[in-house]
């Protein structure tokens, strides 16, 4: 360890100092120009030192000599900052030859003008970081937030101290509630300081949002308050919130709504200590009876229904009753109800009943068999009933199934249990289902064939999908995955990211399934989320060493399969279409093609799985005979082969669904139109009855937009308006305004969306955004992205909530192509610069793809184009993104030098001062030490003084100890890495 003592032998400005503050010699000639000769590895650990000196000087007596020594101390500390850039001080990766791992600026009167600069560049950072941390993509390999902000923790707790994080965190978490969000989701918010307060006052935000709403219907405060308190539920149950400040909230009310109190009665338990801190005082400690014991509830509790609907009146009566059951566990015998009976009366007798938890189980049962069990009924039911529902129904699934009692209202019941429970609870819940250790492969199988019925969507929105692709993957052993196995994790990689969290990668290099790996790859290849550069380059790796381990000569981006290689370790059955593909590229005719499908009979799809991946499907006629044989697949009518004893059963057509999708792709890159038409126009009405087929299309459309004709757009246009919850795809000059306002309606909506109304997505927010881009993908004007930019632009015209609209509207420009996000932005830029313009550039580049991302980072200079308006506008928007630069450092030195080549001979002082400060700050943030010539070559369009400052600013020395290199070592301009220097060329 290096010591300061050890650092004052080395420099001789430090010793200077050192002796002219011990002793009575207070010549500044030596300081200053030992100064003027230093360099910024001997300045940082003086400028350390005085800082430190000057502190400790407030505590002793003041005399002359200590005053005169203090201002010998504020003057040398103002020359050192002539020759250093503050935003070394601020970022602490500088002070290289210090024990200190983090400096602190000491401002005084002396560095006032310093100190702006530093504060101009950490708010900038700071708000960028709140944004980019709140609402970025999560990440695809990891769930921790490893980025460069980590491990930074000074800089990390001033960030987590700010207001503007907190209220921004606050208004994160209301969108979550109400958006329906797991609550796996809330674990890398809450590790962040202040988390679990900010967490619990946005709960009684929601609870006084809900309670005070004079606009929502009956069901939709049942279920509102229903989600709520689920929710409150698993925070208390670890330990995520404060549960006394909830309880204190909801006694201190002048009234609640009845069904803020009847979720207080279903999902507080009497075993929770809150249960302790609501119930009325009197009744704790003393016995009444029961008709005074109601009016001491009604006493602690005024209930008042603000709502204008009457739907519910009935059960609002009761409600006093259900509190009496709840607060004194009074058992009632259970009432005799129809067949048919009414929403009110079944949920007041759910709450009140002295059945046994399992009776009235069964009670619901029967009556979902009949139909009586609907949606606000089960959003009444209590945490205890749900979970003994979804518990029982895991022990005994295969019984129900082989038994024949999953009958279509059945299977609709508990998918609605599910999608209520799984936000909350699916912890705890879901794991039960997809747990190897008490399910054998066969069970394992019927599972997933149920969720590829009935709860495929829910299982994507509300569960951790590695948990259910693990147990896939980890079911396969040397058996062969099953036709529902393989399907279902198709239908995850075709509609999402590819899921590569908690041991997929290392279950994925064991798979010998080659069907799962080109799923992997493709899904890969159609990614477009990732948040940083490190990352996406890991994702590559991942895509690279899978086709190692596939049996095919492939090549290019996407990739195609050019030939058979069948040395390497398969599967049967991987075996046999390797070997029947092998036969195809030996005679590429669609006789031949049409004769090997034939040969794999069942696996036929398979086959025709790999050839959508290779170069034979780019022959007219190879892709004719594909399509042929697609057809004939889905033209065959087996939907009726499902016996009353296999309720989850799969058709043929939504068995080759995923394949036929591939194909289709595969035919529009290709130009092949007729073929692809005729194709979608035979798959359309499996797509159309697929749990998720708006997932796929938002996925894959911008990736084809370009290769899309008018008349695709038109047909595509026609399926999307076919599906559920799409009525009609928003079009002519209003477009904008409905697509737009719809989202922003959602974002502020106080009420939590039902089962229906989102689909298969988690909440109409999500659901508007879908539609959004299918819009502006299909039905093309050429005017999209001035349509896009009208909030930012027009501003004569009325948009409520400007700033959301704009901030929905480049979310939405960020899901489109990447051509059309990147026109976006640069026709945002080029905007007269104000607040509308500067939210519109923030939120975009926290949600552009990083391909457009990267494609404006190499693009910097061309975009200023020597506007110094543009330059200064530049800065403080694209440079605060520092984190998701990691793994990149070849584009972001290309940045930072068009930015530096970018100032000219008239470029004001204060703009290339805090040029000087970003370039520093990203230099040691990101450490492009590897770079230092490049920076220093770049700079020679600043004035001398400048170049001097960046020269010696961006120090090797640090950098060398740390990475064991020589100073021979240091790459010049020859040895950059490959395609540095291609766009200077270009």
């Amino acid at each position: 360890m290096i010591t300061n003592k050890d650092i004052s032998k080395t420099n001789k400005l430090l010793q200077v100092i050192i002796r002219a503050l011990d002793g009575a010699d207070t010549n500044l000639k030596p300081i200053l120009d030992l100064v003027g000769e230093s360099n910024t590895d001997s300045l940082i650990p003086c400028y350390s030192y005085l800082c430190n000196w000057i502190s400790s000087s407030f505590g002793v007596e003041i005399d002359q000599k200590v005053l005169k020594k203090q201002q010998i101390v504020y003057f040398t500390m103002n020359q050192i900052l002539e020759k250093i850039p503050p935003v070394l001080m601020l970022s602490g990766m500088a002070d290289i030859n210090t024990t200190f791992q983090y400096f602190a600026f000491f401002a005084n009167s002396s560095t006032v003008m310093y100190e702006k600069r530093i504060l101009q560049l950490y708010n900038q950072i700071v708000s960028f970081y709140s944004n980019y941390f709140l609402y970025r993509n999560p990440s695809i390999l990891s769930s921790d937030d490893q980025t460069i902000i980590s491990k930074m923790p000074i800089l990390l707790d001033d960030y987590e101290h700010n207001h503007k994080f907190q209220e921004l965190m606050r208004s994160h978490f209301k969108r979550m509630i109400y958006g329906k969000y797991p609550i796996a989701s809330f674990k890398r918010y809450l590790s962040r300081q202040n988390a679990k307060i900010i967490l619990t006052q946005t709960i009684i935000e929601c609870i006084r949002e809900l309670n005070y709403s004079r606009t929502a219907t009956h069901y939709e405060l049942l279920h509102s308050f229903s989600i709520i308190f689920l929710y409150i539920h698993a925070f208390v149950t670890a330990r995520y919130i404060d549960g006394q400040t909830i309880c204190d909230y909801l006694r201190s009310r002048p009234f609640l709504s009845p069904f803020c109190l009847l979720a207080i009665a279903n999902h507080i338990p009497q075993v929770f200590y809150l249960f302790n801190l609501l119930i009325p005082q009197e009744l704790a400690t003393g016995t009444y009876p029961m008709e005074e014991a109601e009016k001491i509830i009604i006493k602690n509790y005024p209930m008042v229904d603000n709502s204008n609907d009457n739907t519910l009146d009935d059960l609002i009566e009761q409600i006093p009753h259900i509190l009496l059951v709840y607060f004194l566990n009074i058992q009632f015998p259970t009432e005799n109800l129809n067949d048919h009976p009414d929403e009110s009366e079944l949920i007041s007798m759910l709450r009140t009943s002295g059945s046994a938890i399992y009776d009235k189980m069964k009670i619901l049962i029967h009556y979902a068999n009949v139909g009586g069990v609907t949606p606000p009924v089960i959003s009444a039911l209590s945490s205890q009933l749900l979970s003994c529902i979804t518990l029982s129904f895991q022990r005994t699934f295969i019984e129900c199934f082989t038994s024949g009692m999953f009958t279509y209202k059945l299977s609709l019941f508990f998918k609605n249990v599910l999608e209520i429970v799984l936000p909350s609870l699916g912890d705890q819940i879901i794991y039960r289902f997809y747990d190897l250790t008490k399910t054998d492969s066969q069970n394992g199988d019927i599972i997933i064939r149920g969720a590829l019925s009935f709860t495929m969507a829910d299982l994507y929105n509300y569960v951790d999908p590695s948990l259910i692709v693990s147990f896939c993957l980890q079911g396969i052993g040397e058996k062969e995955l099953s036709s529902p196995v393989r399907l279902f994790l198709a239908n995850f990689l075709k509609s999402g990211p590819p899921i590569l969290k908690n041991g997929i990668e290392e279950l994925l290099q064991k798979c010998n399934d080659i069907f799962i790996i080109l799923d992997y790859i493709h899904s890969i290849e159609t990614e477009n989320n990732c948040n940083r550069a490190d990352e996406s380059e890991k994702i590559l790796s991942i895509r690279r060493s899978l086709i190692k381990k596939l049996p095919f000569i492939c090549d290019g981006f996407p990739l195609v399969i050019t030939g058979v290689s069948p040395s390497k370790a398969e599967s049967p059955l991987s075996s046999k279409i390797v070997q029947l593909l092998s036969s195809v590229f030996n005679n590429p005719t669609p006789t031949e093609l049409i004769n090997q499908l034939r040969l794999a009979g069942t696996n036929g799809g398979l086959l025709l799985r790999v050839v959508a991946s290779s170069n034979l499907i780019q022959h007219a006629n190879i892709a004719n005979a594909a399509v042929d044989y697609t057809c004939e697949v889905f033209n065959v009518n087996n939907e009726g082969n499902s016996s009353s004893l296999d309720a989850f059963f799969i058709s043929s057509p939504t068995l080759h669904l995923p394949i036929a999708q591939i194909l289709l792709e595969s035919l529009i890159r290709i130009g092949f139109e007729d073929q692809a038409l005729r194709l979608l126009h035979v798959i359309t009405p499996t797509l159309q009855k697929d749990l998720m087929p708006l997932h796929w299309l938002i996925r894959i459309l911008p990736n084809i937009s370009q290769f899309l004709s008018q008349r695709s757009c038109v047909t595509f246009a026609s399926i999307v308006e076919g599906l559920n919850n799409v009525r009609d795809l928003p079009k002519g000059n209003s477009r904008t305004r409905t697509i737009i306002e719809g989202m922003v309606n959602s974002l502020n909506s106080t009420i939590v969306d039902d089962f229906q109304s989102s689909g298969e997505f988690r909440n109409k927010y999500e659901l508007m955004h879908a539609i959004g881009v299918c819009s502006f993908i299909l039905n093309r004007t050429g005017k999209e992205i001035d349509e896009l930019i009208s909030p930012v632009k027009d501003l004569l015209s009325f948009w409520p909530n400007r700033l959301a609209c704009i901030s929905c509207s480049s979310e939405l420009a960020c899901s489109l192509s990447n051509d059309m996000a990147f026109e976006y932005f640069t026709k945002v830029f080029d905007l007269p610069d104000s607040e509308f313009s500067q939210a519109a550039i923030q939120s975009f580049l926290i949600h552009a793809p990083l391909s457009t991302f990267m494609k404006i980072v190499s693009s910097t200079k061309e975009i200023i184009g020597g506007n110094l308006q543009k330059l200064k506008r530049l800065m403080p928007n694209i440079i605060p993104c520092f984190m998701r630069f990691e793994g990149a450092p070849d584009m972001t030195t290309k940045m930072l030098c068009g930015l530096i080549e970018s100032v000219k001979s008239e470029t004001p002082t204060d703009i290339i001062e805090q040029l000087i400060d970003i370039v520093i700050w990203m230099y040691l943030t990101l450490r492009l030490q590897k770079f230092r010539t490049v920076l220093i070559n770049s700079s020679s369009s600043l004035p001398p003084k400048y170049r001097i400052i960046v020269a010696s600013s961006v120090v090797v020395d640090g950098y060398l100890k740390n990475e064991s290199m020589n100073k021979k070592d240091i790459p010049n301009d020859d040895d950059a890495p490959p395609g540095l220097f291609s766009w200077k060329e270009n």
